[in-house]
């Protein structure tokens, strides 16, 4: 996914005891944010779940910012 998206993706990866995860108040072991949102694991690990969602982030982005 970081190669497809990596204009739209900057992939961080924290410890569930780190004080980033704690602000978000994850304390599972595996959690994926997006933009602040937790999305759940059963998309996050769906290869055409996550990329379907991410496209649809980008093109969100890109009419937000007037490129469509």
């Amino acid at each position: 996914m970081e190669e497809t998206f990596k204009e739209l993706v900057d992939l961080k990866i924290y410890p569930a005891d780190s004080e980033p995860a704690k602000q978000y108040g994850i304390r599972a072991s595996t959690a994926v944010l997006i933009d602040g949102q937790i999305i759940p694991l059963e998309m996050a690990l769906s290869e055409s779940r996550m990329e379907r969602f991410l496209r649809e982030k980008a093109l969100e982005s890109e009419m937000a910012d007037g490129k469509r």
